[in-house]
Formats: C-alpha cells, structure tokens, sequence
C-alpha cells in the first residue's frame, strides 16, 4: 500500500492539469493517511477535490463529522468514499468468462496508463480488503444500480455492525438486486480469515436452502429463485476462492492453472534440449525487453505443455485442471489445496452443498430453471476440485439421469452437463473404475451435441471432448471421430469467434495427435494448415501465436507427413516480415520445424564428432548443407534486416546457436561473412558468432578468415561506412573483453551515418596486428591490403604498422 501511495503520488503531480483524474488520486490519498498512517507531502484537500456527487451524497448522509467511530478504521463519511471508488476502480474478476465486476470501469480507466491502472485498481482493492467488514456493509444499504446510499443508511450501517445485525441483513438480502450487489461484493474483496469465511457461508447457504413453505405474502416467486440461484454461485466463488486461488481468500491474487501434459520423447533427446534452449532465449529477449509492455501476460516457459484452446488472459474456465490434476486432488497427491486453505471449513462447505443440491432433487418440479442452471453451473466448476472420487461418481449419475429425461431443447442445461459428464468419465478412466453407464450413451449424446444449433452446445461438447482425448479412452470418440473431424473442419472454416475458433483448432490438434491413425482423412492436418494461413481472424496475434504453438507440438509427435511439413515451411516464408507477436510465433515455428525436420540429426556438433573420427580438423570437413536448410537460414537473416528492434534482438543471439548447430565452422564464417558484407544490421550476428567459435577454440582460423575478408570492406563507399564495417570486423574478432564491449557503440554510430571516432578504429586494428600471432607473411598482407585505399584512415594505419613492425 506505501509502495502505490508513492508511485500514484508522483503520478498526480505529472498530471495536475487533469482535475477530474486529480480529484481520484487525491481521494486516495486521504484514504491511504487514514489507513496506513504515513502522511504524503502533497496534501490532496478532500473535502474540497471530493466528486459533487460523492460530496453532496456524503454531506447529506454522514454530515462532515470526519471521526472515528468505536471500532472503526475509517470514519462513515471516509467508508463511503472509498465505497464509491470501489465501483470505479474494481478488479476485473469473472468465473467461467462472467464478469462479476462491481460497478463499470472501462471508461475511467481508458484515461490512464496500463501499468498505473493496474496500480491504481490494486490501491484501491488493498485499502478496501482493510476494511473489508465495513465495505460488505456498504454493499447491503447502498442502492445496488446507482451506488447511492438510502436515507437511513447511517442507522443500518451502525445496526449490521451490532449484535443485532444478522436478523437485519437476512431482510435486506431478501431483495434480489440487493442480494446481487453482495454477491459481486463478496467475489470482489473476498475474505481475510476464517470468521468471514464462515459468516457469508451461513448466510448465503440459508438463502440458497429451498423451503418447504410457500413465498410470504408481497414476495415474487421469481424474485425468491433469483436470489437462490444468486446465492448458489456465491457458495460456488467461495469455495474456488479456498483451492484455485494462490493466496487464500483474495480474488486478486493468480488463478492457477494446471495444463494437460503428454511426454514428447523428442524433447529429451539432444536435438529437442537443444530447440527448447535456443526457443527459451528468443522468448526471453522478446517478453523480457518491454515486449508485452500492454498489459499482455508473460508466455509458461515451456509453450508445449500449455493447452492451446485456452487464451493465457481468460479467468477460469473449462479445461482449468487437467484430468490427472483433477484425481490427483481427489486423491491427495498431491492436493490442489493451498497449505493455508481452510480444509477444515471446505470439508463442511462441500457436505453443506451437497445437502443443498440434494435438497432439490427431492422435488424438482417446485425450482426453477434459473436454479438449476445454476446448479448445473456450480457443479460444472466445482467438479474440478471435489474432495474424493465417489463425488464424481455421484456427479456422473446425477447428471447422466438427468440428461436422460431432458428434451431436445434444454441446451442451457446441456451446455453444462457436456462437460461434466466427459470431465467425471475421463477421472475416473484414468483411475481405472469408469462410470456405469448404457451402452452408447455418452457417444450419442455428443454426436448430438454436434449438431446442436447451439453455439455455447457445440463449444461444451469441444469441450468435453478434450477431457476424453486426455483420459486415453478411445471407445467413446472412436464411433464418430470422423463425424467429430468433418465438423472441425467446418466449423473452422465458418466461425469467426475468437474463443471459438481457438477451442476448435486446439480441439483439432488434439485429436491429430491422439487419434491420427484411426480417421481416414489423411489430409486433415493439410486442410487445418491451409486455414491458419489463409483465415485473416487466425492472424490476430494473440490466437496465432497459440495456433501456431499447436503446429509445432504436432511436428514434435512426427505426426506430420512430408506433405504437411512443406506447407507449414510455406506458412513461415509467405508471411516472413510479420512484426509483433505473429512473426515470434512464425518465428519458433521455423526453429521447430528445424529442429525436428532431416536435419534434426545434424545437431548439437554432431558433424565435428564425424570429422574428428575420420582424422580431419574440423575446419577441413567440409558437409554437404542441403539447400532447405540454407534457404532458412537467409529468411531468418532477412528477419534480422526488416524485423523491429525486439524481433532482431531475439535473432542476434539465437541465430549464431542455430549456425553452430546445423553448419561447420567454415561455413559458419562464410555465412556470416556475406551477410554482413550485405548489411551492417548483422553485426551483432557476427559479433556473437565469433564468441561462439572463440570458445570452441578456433580464434586462430577467425583470424584468418578476417584476413582473407578484409579486401571485400576496405573499397565500400563512401569512407566512413567502411570504416564502420572494418572496426565492427576487428572489434568482433578480438579476444579483448573491452575492445568487444564497443561494439554496439560503433554499430550505432554507424546505423546514424555519425562520423566513427579514428581511436575507435586504430585500437581493435593495432590489437589484431600486434597479438594476432601473425608471422611476416600475413603482417606484410595486412598492410598491403591497409595501403590499398589510398588517402583513407586505411593508408595511415599501414604506416603505423610498418614502424611498429
């Protein structure tokens, strides 16, 4: 709290000229001196920067006694003001991709920087969990839409706050707007210990309890389901609060998320170690330098063990858990629990639910739909982290009988009774005790779902299908894998739905992998490829970069036939210059590709074990590079050329790992070389390339491979350019640690067409000619060559080798 008191008062002091903005900070400002005590040297004045309408609310309400009341952190007029900006400024916290936000805060919010938003929202959801009993009162006897306090709004804060208080909130929560305005209260601060854990538990599972007795007189129905269906989903937050969240109680805190994960033996071997190490420093160089300075989220280290259907940005949603996380939970081994997470209240709250669920099974006809979607809805999340196996088993048959007597339009409910029933099935087949069920049952329900005209159906059963896929049970899809591949196909080619379109193509890699062998298609990967490359929705950058992550672990699998690697390899070349995180991922595709293609068996130095068994230097093995490999390796130069700052600085110490791996030393330089000679852009290429070969031990053929290339720099014009080139050739070459570090000064230099310093050309010069071990043949070319270039700095320093010769 201290640390974004600083950051947002510097920032206020940027941005006086902007009054409303001031007028936020200022009133932040006041709350933090009340509540952390440390007083800022700018004195922000709330009662007069204070909104009108916050002022006028508060004056009218609180009057101006600004004191503490008995127990209280903050006085009633300095709760209501941090209420108010807690509607402003709240977390964007969903479940399932619905927002339960409380209060709109796009349009604030669009006036500030992305890192000082985030800091200031942070401020705002640390100074409101201080007061966090306070602010669950303000969520009962404020007006649930406008924000605005009732006319007896001090009396009721100070009767919630007594002994007496529980009886009053039962009446107020009767009221379904007031009942959703505490739930999204509740979901926005959460708790701070057990007591307020256990407090809203109560009183959520008293209203959620469906009653044998009919509705009191002046009570809607409707208005009495609502809030039951209201209260089932708080029960449902409460508990994904105690297990998903990294810090207990807190819905600020990270959602974890455990990925689906299949060995790929190709990344233990040398080639497959050797493309996750250069992979891992062209993603490091990429989101390690400002990259993601949008507010993008920082990519898993490995990309293959992510679950390529789901966007890195979404809150919780299907798939969260794999299956074998999932019974790995329900085994304890180990539990998805956090060590400080209240197992002892979770143990009651999953019976609690329980007994509710039940509760209205034994009449189903007295509840409402909105009930049972939601019941539905809660059991589809907390399948996720229910405390043993026979909840799952119990889940199953619910559901499954349920199903069974629904009609062919309840697709509300089968959107969620998809995923349960895949979900259940796949933990239990992984735990070797599959569900009983009728013969066909679950096959038919999803080919079905197919064809539903649903779209939130047909996104479900995808849905589903990834939790069978995981499980290893091949007797559910293997009836209607073909029918499931046509229908990915179309659906691909037709939706233009980001999340649908990535649920679809993450579906379609899946089952590439999995169950390639049993569709006989044999050109489903080519028609998926074709899409990706032609579709303009899959070229955003975010849903590219996770497609394109899919394709590379299907290369991992060699599950991709000649055919279909040539196509991706034509993916990579017919968008070479993309910037931004699509050229990346095309990038890392290319690498893959590599990697894993003929070629994968040339890596890690296998050529100089060849060559030193036969007897050669390694310099006098001369392997015969094939033609793809080369063409590659220009396209990633190209890159490097035409690119943005971040994409070459990725390449310029990957691309001297990649030479190293597919080429001999000596093609090595003469690669570089030419490039370089093409464009100074490479010369960081160059500089780290020489490195590379200077700790494998060939400085003595570096040097002579300078010499000989030294003729091809020395006639460019006009002079300085080449003298750039020719200090850039030196510099590189020396073994000097503090020669080396000029590098980026003169190819900076250089790029501004800035006149380059003759000491800076004269230093790497000399230092090559004096310790380069030279005999008097080679001193006698250097300066030959040197002498060439008549009235140049060249000519100069042949004069000052000949003396010191």
């Amino acid at each position: 709290a201290v640390l974004s008191n600083q950051i947002l008062q510097g920032y206020i002091v940027a941005v006086g000229q902007t009054v409303w903005m001031s007028r936020q900070v200022a009133h932040l400002f006041y709350l933090f001196q009340a509540l952390v005590g440390s007083r800022c040297s700018l004195d922000p004045r709330p009662e007069s920067e204070l909104d009108t309408v916050v002022n006028d609310a508060a004056d009218g309400i609180w009057g101006h006694d600004d004191t503490l009341q008995p127990g209280m952190m903050l006085s009633l007029k300095a709760q209501y003001q941090l209420h108010m900006l807690l509607r402003r400024y709240p977390r964007d916290l969903s479940v399932n991709g619905a927002p339960l936000t409380d209060g709109v805060s796009s349009r604030t919010l669009r006036l500030l920087p992305v890192s000082i938003a985030k800091c200031f929202q942070f401020a705002v959801h640390c100074a409101a969990r201080f007061c966090i009993k306070e602010m669950s009162a303000y969520g009962l006897v404020c007006n649930p839409e406008s924000g605005q306090p009732s006319r007896h709004a001090a009396e009721l804060v100070k009767e919630l706050h007594s002994p007496e208080g529980a009886g009053l909130r039962v009446t107020l929560l009767k009221d379904d707007l007031v009942m959703g305005a505490f739930v999204k209260r509740c979901n926005l601060l959460g708790w701070t210990n057990v007591d307020t854990f256990d407090r809203v538990w109560r009183e959520n599972v008293r209203v959620a309890k469906p009653s044998d007795q009919p509705p009191d007189e002046g009570e809607d129905p409707a208005e009495v389901e609502h809030n039951r269906a209201l209260a089932i989903c708080a029960l449902t937050r409460a508990l994904l609060l105690n297990v998903v969240q990294h810090t207990v109680g807190n819905p600020a805190a990270p959602i974890k998320h455990v990925p689906r994960t299949r060995d790929v033996p190709f990344l233990s071997s040398k080639p497959g170690q050797r493309l996750l190490y250069v992979r891992s420093i062209v993603q490091e160089d990429t989101f390690g330098s400002g990259f993601d300075r949008h507010g993008g989220d920082r990519p898993p280290a490995n990309v293959f063990e992510i679950n390529t259907e789901r966007s890195t940005k979404q809150a919780y949603v299907l798939n969260q858990f794999s299956a074998a996380a999932i019974l790995r939970h329900s085994l304890r081994s180990p539990s998805l629990f956090n060590e400080q997470a209240l197992t002892k209240s979770i143990s009651g709250a999953f019976d609690d639910w329980r007994s509710i669920v039940d509760a209205y099974l034994l009449n189903p006809a007295r509840s409402s739909v909105v009930v049972w979607v939601e019941i539905f809805r809660s059991m589809c999340l907390l399948s996720d982290i229910f405390p043993d196996t026979k909840m799952h088993v119990w889940a199953f048959q619910l559901v499954s009988s349920i199903v069974k007597s629904m009609g062919e339009d309840d697709g509300v409910l089968l959107r969620y009774a998809i995923p349960i029933l895949c979900k259940c099935y796949a933990v239990l087949s992984l735990h070797g005790r599959p569900p009983e069920m009728e013969e066909g049952f679950l096959t038919k329900l999803l080919a079905d779902s197919l064809q539903s005209t649903m779209p939130s159906v047909k996104s479900a059963t995808l849905n589903g299908v990834l939790y069978l896929i995981e499980s290893g049970d091949k007797s559910i899809l293997l009836p209607i894998v073909n029918t499931l591949r046509d229908y990915l196909i179309h659906w691909i080619e037709d939706t233009t739905q980001p999340r649908r379109l990535q649920l679809a193509l993450g579906t379609s890699f899946q089952l590439i992998e999995s169950h390639m062998l049993d569709t006989d298609d044999t050109q489903f990967i080519g028609r998926v490829i074709q899409i990706v490359a032609t579709k303009p929705e899959i070229q955003s950058e975010s849903l590219f970069a996770a497609v394109t992550s899919g394709l590379e672990r299907l290369l991992l699998c060699f599950v991709v036939n000649k055919n279909d690697r040539e196509a991706l390899n034509v993916l990579t070349r017919t968008h070479p210059n993309m910037p931004g995180r699509v050229g990346i991922a095309l990038l890392k595709l290319m690498l893959t590709s590599m990697y894993t293609g003929r070629d994968a068996e040339r890596t890690v130095g296998v050529h100089r074990t060849i060559a030193a068994s036969e007897g050669a230097g390694p310099l006098d093995q001369m392997e015969r590079v094939p033609a793809a490999t080369m063409e590659r390796v220009t396209s990633l130069f190209d890159r490097i050329r035409h690119l943005g700052m971040l994409e070459g600085k990725a390449l310029e110490r990957a691309l001297p790992l990649i030479l190293d791996d597919f080429f001999p030393p000596r093609e090595i330089m003469n690669i570089v070389m030419s490039e370089f000679s093409a464009a100074q852009s490479v010369g960081m290429v160059m500089h780290n390339t020489f490195k590379l070969l200077q700790q494998k031990g060939q400085q003595v053929a570096l040097d002579d491979w300078v010499l000989l290339s030294m003729s091809t720099f020395l006639r460019r014009a006009p002079t300085n350019q080449s003298l750039a080139s020719v200090t850039c050739l030196f510099v590189s070459v020396s073994p000097h640690k503090a020669i080396r570090s000029l590098i980026r000064h003169i190819l900076y230099l250089a790029k501004v067409h800035h006149p380059l310093d003759y000491n800076l050309f004269w230093v790497p010069t000399l230092y090559f000619f004096m310790n380069a071990n030279l005999d008097a043949d080679k001193k006698k070319m250097f300066m030959s060559l040197m002498d060439s270039v008549p009235q140049s700095p060249f000519t100069e320093l042949a004069l000052l080798c000949a003396k010191l010769s």
